[in-house]
């Protein structure tokens, strides 16, 4: 224990004229920008060895005499050591070493990313236990594809001179062992952690489209059983989702026992190809020959034992074993059936179908990304995951499918439907210009179910207020000419400012604007406006006053056809439309008319030329972000314009105590406010000061309302 506690007092004493000699290169790291650790031809050296290593002496006391070749030997990093000869079983321990200098001025928190290691890890960084992964002593698989991300203590960082990261990694599998996948990299913990929950959130994204995908084509074989095209392509798609799931690293959120969610990662895997080759041989139909009842029967057999080896892991403990079924028989039997999917459109193409020929290149690109992802999953090599790249290439390529089929449908019903001239003019009331114009349709006849464009739009949502009760005094009829008589008022406004309704709800408007944010806030202003002219002569009949709430979003929007063969309609899928919808929602809370999103006001200059304020962080129902709002009043009448305008000092100085966490100064500003003015969002404020102020908040806390109503 002493001549350990030497060599650290030592190197904190004199830890510049320590430095290790040429054959361990150093690396130098910036602590304001992400760093990248991995091997770069024979710069920045990882070693690693598999024999005992003392912490203190490996991390703080360094000789030329000390030569790294007696325990060391070079090692590129990320590689599987199994691969690269260093071991020849997996199952063992095994140390790594890094050596990297940091600049001396450090202004942030640091994380490391040491990407995917085969299986546990403890982490020391100058002889500090910084991480760990897995139960060291489990006779389980623990944590061999989480992408390790390790804070580091401030304490535990030596500025300005040489800093050493020791990994002890514990094996589970034979054939595998180290540092094997992703990346290793040093940077601000900020950024590291933004970093990799937007790989994981694109990931997330994407597979949500592939759900919408799959659940289509499951929707229409449920319509149409005899087409199990459908059905074992959307077995495909949901395969694939689960298993990409269980690929990302989100499941090390779920609680779930690791080993159990590796047996149903495996059977998403093994359903993925059989699925996909059953989708194709009863998408084209043949002539069943004797040949091919043949074929039909050896496949029924690999389908068979593929069936058996999946409820295998069910009954079976060890996953050594399972990896065994894995790389020994399933992997090759899927030779089995890539080799009848090919012979399969081979066959198409001889006989001159273009679709077939669209489906092999983009069979082909999927076949690639798959390879490269087994090979991947072997860490034979080390890519990111491109079985998502394949599958969108594939996706795309049924699609352009599908409406080849519509467009020869509609060729050939052309010829039969010349005298519906009239009937098309009728439907565009129905169906806006604007909207066939988004997805390139020149009339309502060039519309077939599946059509969609994706593009960025501002979403407006309106509604009236207490609508229910004003409707509840009315007759039936008089509800349909309120209606009307106000939507007859709106829908010209939007019109004018290049703007188009996608559909009426009731008394709710939702519009679309393709062009500008702008457009959308101006059109907002006139209707207010126009409610606010209107109003008077609804009081001099003896009606009450209305008022109406508008929400203002831009999002990417799927825009689209939905339904079915009988009956369709023109849609928008996106989270934006129900912010928007959830923004209007707040009008009525917060006693605003017009309410913006943060994201809508960043696409251009509102400052001087707009009064507006901002009002709120909020986490609406339904979602995981939070986000800031805004509220604008040019629609309202001059004199509340003006006190709106009065009272914003008071209000933008209240709000800076409130986030401060000066909640009796942030209550005092808001309560001076009501004297002068019945500004509701004080009134929310005002009660959160004195929740905040019993109940007090975390260290954690940054204003954000979360709020469950809708």
């Amino acid at each position: 224990m002493k001549f350990k506690i030497s060599y650290l007092i030592i190197a904190l004493a004199f830890p510049l004229p320590f430095l290790v000699s040429q054959s361990r290169p150093i690396q130098p790291v910036l602590s304001k920008e992400i760093s990248n650790l991995n091997s770069i031809k024979d710069n920045f050296t990882w070693w690693v060895t598999t024999e005992p290593v003392d912490i203190a002496k490996e991390s703080f006391y360094f000789q030329e005499e000390d030569s790294p070749e007696k325990i060391w030997k070079p090692i590129p990093v990320p590689s599987d050591l199994v691969h690269q000869g260093f071991l020849k079983d997996g199952r063992t321990t095994v140390w790594y070493r890094k050596l990297f200098r940091i600049d001396r001025e450090i202004q942030n928190s640091l994380s490391i990313r040491l990407g995917e290691m085969s299986d546990r890890d403890r982490v020391y960084l100058n002889g500090i236990l910084i991480g760990q992964s897995g139960d060291w002593d489990s006779e389980r698989p623990q944590a061999y594809d989480k992408q390790r991300i390790y804070d580091i203590p401030l304490k535990a960082i030596r500025p300005g001179a040489i800093n050493v990261v020791l990994i002890e990694i514990k094996g589970y599998f034979h054939n595998e062992m180290g540092i094997y996948r992703d990346r290793t990299e040093i940077g601000p913990t900020k950024e590291i952690w933004r970093l990799f929950y937007l790989e994981n959130v694109y990931q997330t994204l994407v597979l949500m489209v592939y759900a919408a995908v799959g659940a289509y084509f499951f929707l229409f074989f449920i319509r149409r059983r005899h087409d199990r095209e459908n059905f074992y392509f959307s077995l495909f798609v949901f395969s694939l989702i689960g298993y990409s799931v269980l690929r990302t690293q989100w499941k090390y959120e779920f609680g779930i026992d690791f080993y159990q969610l590796k047996r149903v990662q495996y059977t998403f895997l093994w359903v993925m190809i059989p699925a996909f080759y059953y989708f194709l041989r009863h998408y084209f139909k043949f002539e069943q020959k004797p040949w091919i009842t043949w074929w039909d029967r050896a496949v029924l057999v690999v389908t068979a034992i593929v069936t058996c080896s999946m409820i295998s892991i069910y009954l079976i403990e060890s996953t050594l074993t399972w990896d065994i079924i894995n790389n020994d028989i399933i992997q090759p039997l899927w030779l089995i059936y890539l080799v009848g999917a090919i012979v399969i459109l081979a066959i198409e193409i001889g006989k001159g179908d273009r679709d077939a020929l669209s489906m092999i290149l983009s069979l082909t690109v999927l076949i690639v990304c798959g390879v490269l992802d087994v090979l991947t999953a072997r860490a034979i090599i080390n890519l990111p995951t491109t079985a998502t790249y394949g599958f969108i290439v594939f996706v795309l390529s049924l699609a352009l499918i599908l409406a080849n089929r519509f467009v020869r449908l509609h060729t050939e019903t052309e010829k039969l439907n010349l005298d519906l001239t009239l009937f098309n003019k009728a439907s565009a009331r129905f169906v806006p210009f604007e909207f066939l114009r988004l997805i390139e349709k020149k009339s309502i006849l060039d519309v077939n179910l599946g059509d969609q464009v994706a593009k960025e739009m501002t979403v407006l949502f309106s509604d009236i207020r207490s609508f229910t009760t004003l409707s509840e005094s009315m007759s039936p009829q008089d509800n349909f000419y309120f209606i009307n008589s106000y939507l007859g008022r709106m829908g010209p406004i939007i019109r004018s400012h290049k703007g188009f309704i996608d559909k009426y709800i009731g008394d709710a408007v939702m519009a679309l604007f393709p062009d500008h944010v702008e457009d959308a806030l101006i059109a907002s202003i006139e209707m207010q406006k126009n409610i606010h002219e209107h109003n008077p002569a609804r009081v001099k009949r003896g009606y009450p006053e209305i008022s109406i709430g508008i929400g203002l979003h831009i999002g990417k929007l799927m825009l689209g056809t939905i339904g079915e063969k009988e009956r369709m309609e023109g849609t928008v899928i996106s989270d934006a439309v129900n912010l928007a919808s959830r923004l209007e929602g707040l009008t009525k809370m917060y006693g605003s008319s017009i309410i913006m999103s943060e994201q809508a006001l960043q696409h251009f200059d509102a400052t001087g030329k707009y009064n507006y304020r901002y009002i709120d962080k909020v986490k609406v129902k339904g979602k995981k972000e939070a986000v800031k709002i805004y509220e604008f009043y040019d629609g309202e009448s001059e004199d509340l314009i003006l006190k709106r305008n009065k009272i914003k000092p008071l209000f933008e100085s209240a709000l800076f105590s409130y986030y401060g966490k000066k909640f009796g100064d942030a209550k005092t500003g808001f309560q001076e406010i009501l004297k002068t003015f019945d500004d509701k969002t004080s009134k929310i404020y005002i009660e959160r000061c004195e929740r905040h102020e019993k109940n007090g908040v975390t260290e954690f806390w940054d204003g954000t309302a979360v709020l469950d109503s809708k």
